[in-house]
């Protein structure tokens, strides 16, 4: 994927803007992008949002309970990528 267009730096800039702290931590936002990732059921998206996690110092537990809001909106499909993505988080744990 070419992320060097026009378009790409445009949505990179908007998600940089969006994802710093205001009245919502940046943490937090990344605990909500990772449970919308497990929904999505989107692999790189899943690693991309636990890295930034581990980066912002969540905990396995902040990071866990916000994957099965995933589960408790999406059912038999998010539980199965909630299953990939904490097999995902082990594997960057034992990265640092």
């Amino acid at each position: 994927m070419d992320l060097t267009g026009e378009n790409a730096k445009a949505f990179m800039q908007m998600a940089e803007k969006i994802k710093k702290s205001g009245a919502l931590s940046e943490k937090f936002k990344e605990l909500i992008a990772i449970s919308l990732s497990v929904k999505a059921q989107c692999d790189d998206c899943i690693t991309h949002h636990l890295a930034e996690l581990i980066k912002l110092k969540a905990t396995d537990e902040e990071i866990n309970e916000a994957m099965w809001v995933a589960v408790m909106m999406g059912g038999g499909p998010s539980l199965a990528y909630l299953m990939k993505a904490q097999n995902e988080l082990k594997k960057l744990r034992k990265q640092k």
